[in-house]
């Protein structure tokens, strides 16, 4: 097994090592340093997310990335979207600024699981499809992500359909006395200044840290060159309206150790993002502004070495959100009928005179959970991960309305959701690894495992007609694998993972404008799962570089989409037309993602990744728009089909590295992606992809989609030993005018960034 070759591997190099012990203790090399810096080989690097256990990532048997602490710094990331968007499989989307979030395997927003440390993030008033959240934790609190591709139900429960990111807070201090990190970014697209402070300090079994920061985000200038087919009412004189936004975060976290096998973990993150506009209606007079603050608490004991138990965690959280989110509408009028340059100005900027009507919606959520897990180590051999969870969530929601000019607000009889709604989930798991035959270099790996998961939604007096809406459901999921590993140099890998989703309470009780739709409840809405077969291979040759390459096919049943309905006899409500979500028959993704990075060879290494996707929902009527990709003969049956929406197009990233030293390196890279035409009849509708002229669609048939886009990119590190770091880059070099598909914000265009970060 892994494990054990892994130990054997440690003694050889040990061995190996002797010499130049020796040698060190008679005269000191300087070459030492520049070894001890350098990387380990990716044979060595752990993950813990794709098996809930520790294992080297060449040996799992699953598509997953990592991005450290010095990826998140050199790639100068706003935020965690940012921070992970180069990697294969992973496509970012920002309805607007402060709101980024990302597509996994074609699925987006509370479809994919978000975890802290292991504590479930996601809430069940996420908003499906694309939402802010993920925006809310703070990058530079981050020591590393794990993004794993594809299902995650059987380790990580409801949610986790498209794939798995969890988040690690930056450690507790190794040494006795105290380190800190100083941090200053600055970034000229939108004149971003941010800074950041921690301090730690170790006393023998102790430790602890402390940690703020902030950044403040003006207007953002775009690109000037290209795409002129694109259009967005926000942008102005190469400006997008209402982009300024603010983000501060403060964290702790505390340690004891209290015994040789006995350890104790307390961790808080905290942050507040201050007036994020969103301002894709804008041409129709509708403009949005959201403060969200998030809290986030919870201690981790660990056991170790217990019996036949070799590591054993009992956790403890809480989760507090508190999001305010205003809604307005100004009045457009002039001769032609059509909002003039000061007036779309105006109404971005939320001045008072532009304002008609304004309502706030605030919606608090309160989550606490617990849970214990376990991983066992076997002589058969076998590793077994098993334990059990549960979370419950607490909501309150109100809503005022006010008139322009003197903004009287009026309390309203509810808000997004019913006050007093709550969500729990529990369930349990058990997933375990054996090492069918081992033989040299080569062994053979079985996988699987089950989870059953078990929600119950109670929502008080949602409409009149509804009453209280009450449901519950419980889930069964597995997984099944297989690998086949020639020593550290090939990984073949073949899985079956099943994802499930329970809905939430947006889905099913949320009454009220949702963006390009009224939505109203659906109390019968039940579960969605899927069904995904993948087919990956690693490979790891010193002398050539590291691949990794996967086949994915994800067949979805009862697909939670939108459908249309009624509200008092009304299809149509303030322009926007009324649905509800519905369960439909069947949907389906498949793809192909790709990654390569070189060997060093004369200080240059060569990285590259691609990923594509295609899919297709059941839908109860003829799509003239449906486009037919090319395995959906063998994927579908005799039905009627569109196409989903926001399908992320085809994405690509290449570069060249010149690392001469640990000291210093120097990247130029292409990142970007292909044109999507393939649209849903939601995106036709949506002011975000086919938006012709202020607050106009374009006519059925004549949305062009999103055209595709390339940025030219430099950027440089500098090291002076640990203490001193700094980060320079240059991006979209040719000034591309540019947008991620489905997003409310054009890219930045040509801009300079600088971080510098010092640490004791």
């Amino acid at each position: 097994m892994y494990r054990v070759r892994l130990s054997t591997l440690s003694i050889a190099l040990t061995i190996l090592a002797l010499p130049a012990v020796a040698s060190a203790e008679q005269e000191d090399d300087p070459a030492e340093e520049e070894v001890a810096d350098q990387e380990l080989p990716a044979a060595t690097e752990t993950v813990t997310t794709t098996a809930r256990a520790p294992m080297p990532k060449f040996a799992a048997d699953r598509s997953v990335d990592v991005v450290d602490e010095e990826d998140i710094v050199e790639r100068q990331a706003h935020n965690l979207s940012e921070a992970i968007q180069e990697e294969s499989g992973v496509y970012r989307q920002s309805t607007n600024r402060g709101a980024d979030t990302v597509y996994m395997r074609g699925l987006i927003g509370p479809e994919n699981m978000i975890l802290v440390d292991g504590v479930r993030f996601n809430q069940a008033t996420f908003r499906t499809g694309p939402n802010q959240y993920l925006a809310t934790l703070d990058p530079w609190a981050i020591s590393r992500v794990e993004a794993v591709r594809g299902p995650g139900s059987v380790l990580y429960g409801s949610g986790a359909m498209g794939g798995v990111l969890q988040l690690f807070p930056r450690p507790l201090p190794d040494e006795d006395g105290w380190s800190g990190r100083a941090l200053g970014a600055y970034a000229s697209a939108d004149h971003t200044l941010g800074a950041a402070f921690d301090a730690g300090a170790r006393q023998g079994d102790f430790a602890t840290n402390l940690g703020f920061s902030f950044r403040n985000h003006q207007s953002l200038r775009t690109g000037t060159r290209g795409n002129d087919s694109l259009f967005m009412s926000a942008e102005q004189d190469g400006q997008m309206l209402g982009s300024e936004y603010r983000q501060v975060f403060w964290r702790a976290s505390a340690g004891a150790e209290l015994s040789d096998d006995l350890d104790l973990r307390i961790h808080y993150m905290g942050g507040q993002i201050d007036d994020a506009r969103r301002t894709d209606q804008l041409g129709r007079g509708q403009m949005r502004s959201a403060d969200n603050r998030d809290d986030m608490a919870w201690a981790r004991l660990t056991y170790r070495n217990l019996a036949f138990v070799d590591e054993l965690t009992v956790l403890a959280a809480y989760h507090h959100t508190d999001e305010l989110t205003r809604r307005y509408e100004c009045e457009f009028a002039d001769d032609a009928g059509r909002p003039t340059p000061e007036q779309l100005n105006s109404c971005a900027s939320l001045r008072t005179r532009a304002l008609t009507t304004r309502r706030d919606l605030r919606d608090t959520v309160h989550t606490a959970g617990a849970g214990v897990s376990a991983v066992s180590y076997l002589a058969i051999p076998l590793r077994l991960s098993y334990g059990a969870e549960f979370y419950r969530d607490h909501v309150g929601s109100t809503r005022q309305d006010g008139v322009g000019p003197d903004f009287d607000m009026v309390s309203a009889d509810r808000g997004n959701f019913a006050d007093g709604s709550r969500y729990a989930t529990m369930g349990g798991y058990v997933h375990g690894e054996y090492s069918l035959w081992y033989s040299g270099d080569h062994e053979v790996l079985l996988n699987g495992g089950a989870r059953v998961e078990h929600f119950r939604a109670f929502a008080p007096q949602v409409t009149e007609e509804l009453g209280d809406v009450d449901f519950q459901n419980t889930g069964l999921v597995g997984a099944l694998g297989a690998s086949y590993l020639l020593g550290a140099n090939l990984n073949l890998y073949l899985n079956w993972n099943q994802g499930f989703r329970a809905p939430n309470l947006q889905e099913a009780t949320v009454l009220g404008d949702t963006g390009n739709f009224f939505e109203v409840p659906n109390p019968d809405l039940g579960p969605e799962q899927n069904d995904t077969f993948e087919l990956g291979l690693r490979l790891d040759l010193s002398s050539i570089g590291q691949l990794s390459t996967s086949l994915f096919t994800s067949l979805i049943r009862d697909r939670i989409t939108r459908g249309d309905a009624e509200f008092d006899g009304q299809s149509e409500i303030d322009g926007k037309p009324v649905q509800q979500r519905i369960n439909a028959d069947l949907a389906y993704f498949y793809g192909a993602e790709a990654g390569f990075r070189s060997a060093n060879h004369f200080g240059f290494e060569l990285f590259a990744n691609l990923a594509w996707i295609d899919g297709a929902v059941q839908s109860d009527q003829e799509d003239p728009n449906f486009e037919a990709g090319p395995l959906h003969g063998l994927l579908a049956g005799d039905v009627n089909w569109t196409n989903p929406r926001r399908l992320p197009p085809l994405q690509f990233l290449a570069g060249l590295t010149y690392r001469p030293d640990p000291a210093w390196s120097a990247t130029f890279f292409v990142e970007g992606a292909g044109p999507q035409t393939k649209l849903a009849s939601g995106d036709l509708n949506d002011l975000r992809i086919c938006e012709r002229d202020i607050g106009i669609l374009y006519d059925a048939g004549q949305c062009p989609g999103t055209p595709g886009w390339a940025t030219l990119n430099l950027r440089g590190t500098y090291r002076i030993d640990d203490l001193l770091h700094l980060n320079l880059a240059v991006t979209n070099l040719t000034d591309q005018r540019y947008q991620h598909h489905g997003s409310g914000v054009f890219g930045a265009g040509l801009q300079g960034m600088a971080t510098l970060v010092m640490r004791r």
